[in-house]
C-alpha cells in the first residue's frame, strides 16, 4: 500500500491511499494544481510505502514533494549536509567467521575476551587477540530467528566476582514448535514471545563456561507455550489481515495475572521485528531493558496503541533488579502498581517504537536510538517517567509532529487533547532525523545501531561526550554531542550496512559488530591531516588586497578588465574535492558582468584566461568546464535576473546541467556570497552551491570528456 499525505490544503484531502496489485511496480497519482492569483505557502506531499502482503518493507520508503506557489515563491529546500568527515577512520577486523553477530560484552578481567551474541541463538567466547572463538552457550533450539528476531543481546553483571551472571534476551520458539512446519514451526513467522534469561558463569573456569541448569527466566516468564500466543503461533500479525485479532498479551487464561486487561510478565513478539532487544546496566547497578512495540512495521497497526499503557511491557525502557527480576520501588510508576512484580512497577520510560541501541552518559542520562516509521528516526533522552509519544507522535526538532496513519486512529485525539491540557507530557526527540533529504540536516532511514558515548583520551577531544550511532540502511556512522543536540557530525561510511553494535573497551577504543561480514573489529579514529595548501596566484588584472584574509580583487572598477585566481598545481580529479570561497560583485546593476569557477586542461596552464565581458574570463579557455555566476542578462539564457549554470568553456552560456539557467535574483551589491563547488569522484558529479543552497549538478567524466584522459 502507498500512503500519500499532506497538510489539509484546499487543493487536496489530508491523506489517501493506493493499493498496488501484485506484480505492479509503479502507480500514477494525479494531483490537480490550482493556478490562482492567491499567495500561498509551500505545500508538501509525502508518499510512503506503508504495508506489504507476503513481503517485508525496507528503507528508504518515504519521499516528499514540495509545490511552490508562483505568487510567493519560497527558496529551494535546505540541502542535506555533505557526508564529509574531518576524521580518518580505520577498521581493524579482529575476529571473523561469526554468524550474524549482533552484540558483544567484554570479559571484565580479561579484556581480550568478548561474549558474542549471534542472531541464530549462539553465545560465543571470542578472543580478540588471537581471532578465534568457541561456543559458550547454544540456544538455537529455543530461539526464533525469523525476520529481525533472534538472540538480541547478551550482557554481563558489572560486578561479576560477586554476581557471576550472564543475561540474554531472545525471542522464544516454545518446545511445541519442534516437528511442526509453517508459522508455528521452528523459526516460523508466527507470533511468539520473548524472555530475559539469567545464566550463572563458573568462577572456577574464570567465568568462561556456563553452570549447567543455572538458567532463570527473569522477565517474560508468563510465556511458556504456543497456547500463550494469539493464534497459537500460526498467525503473523505483521500482516494487516490480523489488525482486529487480539494481541498476545491481552489473550489471558487460567493462572494468568491480569492487570488492566494485560497479561503480566509477558513480552509479546507479535511481529517479525520491533522486539527492541537492548540490555544495559545503569550507573545505579540496575538492569535496563529496551523493548519494541512488538507490532507490525508494515502498516499503522491498531495494536500499537498499547505502547501507551503502563500495564504492558512493550515500547518501554524497563528497569529491574538484576537479581530478582522485580521492579524497583523508586521507579517512576511503582507507587501506582499493585506490587513490584507488576509490569507498571518495572516501567522506567515509555512511548518507544523499536529502541535498538542506548548508552548512559557520565551524568547518568540515557540516550536511545529509536528506529522510526513513516517520517523520522529519533535519538531520544529523558528522565524517569519520560514519555516519547509513540505511536501518536514521531520525529521533529523543537516540536511534536503527529504520526501519519496513526493520528487518525480512535485513540489519537484523546491523547492529543491530554497533551494540550498538560495532563500528559511528551518528551520531544533529543534529535529527529527526517527520511527526506530535502529536510534540514542529515537524512537517515534506520537509526538502528551503534549506541555508545565516547569517553577517555584515545580519540580526538571533540568526539568526547558524543553519542555514536549509525544509519543501518545507508551504512553511514554519525555522532551527536550529548550536550548540544544541534552538533551532529558524520564519522565514516561503513559500506553496505552500519555496525549493529558498538562498545568501548578497557583500552578506550571503540569495538564494533558487523552483522553482514560476521566480524568483530576495532576503530582507529584520528583527525584527518589538513589539506595540502593549494597555492593560488592572481592572474590578469587581479591583485591581492589583504594577505591576512586572502581577499583578492579580480577586476578593478574600470571597463575591459579581466582577472582570476588560479591554482599553480594540478588537482587530482580521481579524489573528492571541495572548493569554498566568497564572491563579491560590487557596484550597481550593470556593473560587473559576473564571475566563473573553471576546471580546465588548457595548455597555458595556470595563466589561462578567457574573454572579458559576457565571457566572464571563462569563455575560450580550452578543455574546460565552467560554473558561471552571471550578473548580466544574456540572449542565451533569457533570464532578466542574475543566474548560474554549468557549461563548457568552449560552448559558453549553453547550460549542461539539468536545472538549466538557475535564477539567483540580484547578486550585485555590497553583499558577499558563499560559494561552494563539490566534486564526487566516485559518482563523477559536479555540484554547485550558492548562498548555501544547491543550485546546479552535472554528472560528467571529466578525465575522458575534457581532459584527454589526464587526471
Amino acid at each position: 500500500m502507498v500512503l500519500c499525505s499532506g497538510a489539509p490544503y484546499a487543493d487536496w484531502a489530508a491523506w489517501g491511499s493506493i493499493v498496488m496489485a501484485d506484480g505492479v511496480d509503479s502507480v500514477t497519482v494525479p494531483i490537480t494544481i490550482l493556478d490562482d492569483a492567491l499567495g500561498e505557502a509551500t505545500e508538501v506531499l509525502s508518499f510512503a510505502l506503508i504495508s506489504a502482503t507476503g513481503a517485508g518493507l525496507v528503507a528508504p520508503r518515504t519521499h516528499r514533494i514540495s509545490i511552490l506557489d508562483d505568487e510567493t515563491p519560497a527558496p529551494p529546500p535546505p540541502v542535506e549536509p555533505p557526508l564529509s568527515s574531518p576524521y580518518e577512520v580505520v577498521r581493524d577486523e579482529l575476529v571473523g567467521g561469526l554468524n550474524q553477530p549482533v552484540r558483544f560484552a567484554f570479559h571484565p578481567t580479561n579484556p581480550d575476551l568478548a561474549f558474542v551474541a549471534e542472531k541464530g541463538g549462539i553465545v560465543r567466547l571470542a578472543n580478540l587477540g588471537t581471532g578465534t572463538s568457541s561456543v559458550l552457550l547454544d540456544l538455537t533450539d529455543q530461539v526464533n530467528s525469523a525476520g529481525d528476531r533472534g538472540l538480541l543481546d547478551a550482557v554481563l553483571h558489572p560486578d561479576l566476582a560477586a554476581n557471576p551472571y550472564l543475561y540474554v534476551f531472545y525471542v522464544v520458539d516454545p518446545p511445541e514448535t519442534a516437528g511442526q512446519g509453517g508459522n508455528e514451526g521452528p523459526d516460523g513467522n508466527g507470533n511468539r514471545y520473548s524472555h530475559i534469561v539469567r545464566y550463572t558463569l563458573d568462577a572456577a573456569t574464570g567465568h568462561t563456561s556456563v553452570v549447567d541448569g543455572s538458567e532463570i527466566v527473569l522477565l517474560g516468564g508468563a510465556g511458556t507455550s504456543l497456547d500463550d500466543i494469539s493464534g497459537g503461533g500460526a498467525l503473523d500479525f505483521t500482516d494487516s489481515a490480523y489488525a482486529n485479532e487480539i494481541a498476545s498479551d491481552r489473550m489471558t487464561g487460567a493462572g494468568d495475572v491480569v492487570i488492566g486487561g494485560i497479561k503480566q510478565d509477558f513480552l509479546k513478539a507479535d511481529s517479525l521485528s520491533h522486539n527492541g532487544g537492548k540490555m544495559l546496566f545503569g550507573p545505579d547497578g540496575m538492569l535496563y531493558i529496551l523493548t519494541g512495540d512488538a507490532t507490525s512495521y508494515n502498516y499503522a497497526d491498531p495494536h500499537t496503541a498499547d505502547v501507551q499503557s503502563l500495564d504492558t511491557l512493550s515500547g518501554k525502557v524497563l528497569r529491574i533488579d538484576p537479581i530478582t527480576g522485580q521492579g524497583l520501588a523508586d521507579n517512576p510508576f511503582a507507587a501506582g502498581a499493585a506490587n513490584l512484580d507488576a509490569n507498571m512497577a518495572k516501567v522506567f520510560q515509555l512511548g518507544l517504537r523499536n529502541p535498538f541501541s542506548a548508552a548512559f552518559d557520565g551524568d547518568g542520562r540515557l540516550f536511545i536510538a529509536d528506529v522510526g516509521w513513516f517520517s523520522y528516526e529519533e535519538v531520544n533522552s529523558g528522565g524517569p517517567g519520560a514519555n516519547f509519544g509513540w505511536p501518536w507522535y514521531e520525529g521533529g526538532n523543537g516540536e511534536l509532529l503527529t504520526t501519519p496513519g496513526y493520528r487518525d486512529q480512535p485513540g489519537a485525539q484523546p491523547f492529543y487533547d491530554a497533551v494540550a491540557a498538560g495532563t500528559i507530557i511528551v518528551t520531544e526527540p533529543f534529535r529527529g532525523f527526517s527520511h527526506d533529504g530535502g529536510a534540514p540536516g542529515f537524512a537517515l532511514q534506520s537509526v538502528t545501531s551503534g549506541g555508545i558515548i565516547v569517553t577517555g583520551t584515545v580519540y580526538p577531544e571533540d568526539l568526547r561526550g558524543h553519542f555514536i550511532f549509525s544509519d543501518f540502511v545507508g551504512g553511514n556512522v554519525f555522532h551527536i554531542d550529548t550536550a548540544d543536540s544541534t552538533d551532529v557530525g558524520y564519522l565514516v561510511d561503513f559500506g553496505a550496512a552500519g555496525p549493529v553494535h558498538m562498545a568501548q573497551g578497557a583500552d578506550g577504543y571503540l569495538y564494533y559488530a558487523d552483522i553482514l561480514t560476521g566480524t568483530i573489529g576495532r576503530l582507529e579514529i584520528t583527525l584527518a591531516p589538513p589539506p595540502v595548501p593549494q597555492t593560488l596566484d592572481p592572474i590578469g588584472n587581479a591583485s591581492l588586497i589583504d594577505a591576512a584574509t586572502g581577499e583578492v580583487q579580480l577586476t578593478p572598477n574600470a571597463n575591459g578588465q579581466i582577472g582570476g585566481l588560479a591554482s599553480v598545481t594540478r588537482i587530482d580529479i580521481r579524489q573528492d574535492a571541495r572548493f569554498r570561497f566568497e564572491l563579491l560583485l560590487n557596484g550597481p546593476d550593470g556593473g560587473a558582468d559576473g564571475g566563473a569557477f573553471v576546471l580546465h586542461n588548457d595548455p597555458r596552464g595556470a595563466s589561462a584566461l578567457g574573454s572579458f565581458g559576457g565571457g566572464l574570463g571563462a569563455e575560450g579557455i580550452q578543455d574546460g568546464i565552467a560554473i558561471e555566476y552571471d550578473a548580466w542578462p544574456n540572449p542565451e539564457d533569457s533570464l532578466a535576473n542574475d543566474h548560474t549554470s554549468i557549461s563548457f568553456t568552449e560552448a559558453f552560456n549553453t547550460a549542461l546541467n539539468p536545472q538549466g539557467f538557475v535564477d539567483l535574483g540580484n547578486i550585485e551589491g555590497p553583499t558577499w556570497h558563499q560559494v561552494e563547488v563539490q566534486w564526487d569522484a566516485e559518482t563523477q558529479t559536479l555540484a554547485s552551491y550558492f548562498g548555501g543552497v544547491l543550485r546546479a549538478t552535472l554528472v560528467i567524466d571529466l578525465a575522458a570528456d575534457l581532459f584527454g584522459g589526464n587526471f
